[in-house]
């Protein structure tokens, strides 16, 4: 766990080093939001805004968690697909 949370702030660093940003993002290795047991985001909640998830949906703005933001998956999507996807986001609330 500890390695993991080291290697994610040092990566911050380094990022912030080249285009001196410090608002950051964070998308979920593989969609996996434990290590072993442990919910890891929790531990590095401070150093990012929001946190991509991996789960598809249109929640309410007053229901999103940043900690897990809601994200849909491209592959072999159609440009019908995509764009419905992006209509249903743009409806009040969303």
């Amino acid at each position: 766990m500890a390695r993991a949370v080291n290697e994610i702030r040092v990566t911050n660093t380094l990022l912030k080093a080249i285009d001196g940003k410090s608002e950051r993002t964070f998308a979920y290795p593989c969609g996996d939001l434990m290590i072993g047991d442990t919910v890891f985001y929790n531990l590095l909640k401070n150093d990012f805004i929001a946190a991509r998830g991996v789960v598809p949906g249109y929640p309410q703005i007053k229901d999103i968690d940043l900690s897990n933001v809601n994200a849909f998956s491209q592959n072999n999507s159609t440009v019908a697909q995509m764009k419905f996807q992006v209509e249903e986001a743009e409806k009040p609330g969303h």
